[in-house]
């Protein structure tokens, strides 16, 4: 396991979910086609799939938005009024990335305890 395998959502399960002889928009099309022949292991593929892109829009939105309030606080040239709505930008940026971080916690957790039985 690499360092790099924190900071991707679920690369366990993306390794699991691909196969060397069925990957991309060939696994998107058979799954589709087949749809009556799926079994649990495909829809979690899917489902960790979207919550993958999710997560990492979410991270990306936080971390813009944390950099945005900074710089709101530093042009706020000591305004009360600016000051305290780049404080709240920065309250609500931290407190989505605490959310989103702990949703990938309980992605993972969910991941190793009930799809690697």
């Amino acid at each position: 396991m690499s360092i790099f395998s924190i900071w991707l959502p679920s690369k366990a399960l993306a390794t699991a979910c691909t196969d060397s002889t069925n990957t991309g928009y060939k696994r998107l099309r058979d799954t589709i086609d087949n749809a009556e022949n799926l079994d649990i292991g495909d829809l979690a593929c899917f489902v960790g799939s979207i919550i993958s892109v999710l997560l990492i829009v979410a991270w990306v939105a936080a971390v813009i938005w944390i950099l945005v309030s900074g710089i709101q606080y530093g042009l706020a040239l000591g305004e009360p009024d600016k000051i305290a709505n780049a404080k709240k930008s920065l309250i609500w940026a931290v407190v989505g990335l605490i959310i989103s971080l702990s949703a990938y916690a309980i992605m993972v957790y969910i991941e190793q305890t009930f799809l690697y039985i």
